[in-house]
């Protein structure tokens, strides 16, 4: 078996620290909506308004 490589302990606390920072800059960018386009979830009451209208239109036409 080969030995392990060791490490110098201030190169190993510089990347402790870049790895730290670079989560530091991560956390302050401002998080982004995931998908613009889609659709927001409507309440219960505007999902029967719509039913509704869209029932009136079909009773409308076919009363003509």
């Amino acid at each position: 078996m080969t030995a392990k490589k060791k490490r110098s302990v201030a190169k190993h606390v510089a990347e402790v620290r870049e790895k730290i920072e670079r989560q530091l800059r991560r956390a302050v960018r401002p998080t982004l909506p995931v998908n613009t386009h889609a659709p927001v979830s409507e309440s219960l009451v505007e999902k029967r308004r719509k039913l509704d209208a869209k029932l009136r239109q079909r009773k409308d036409w076919e009363n003509r």
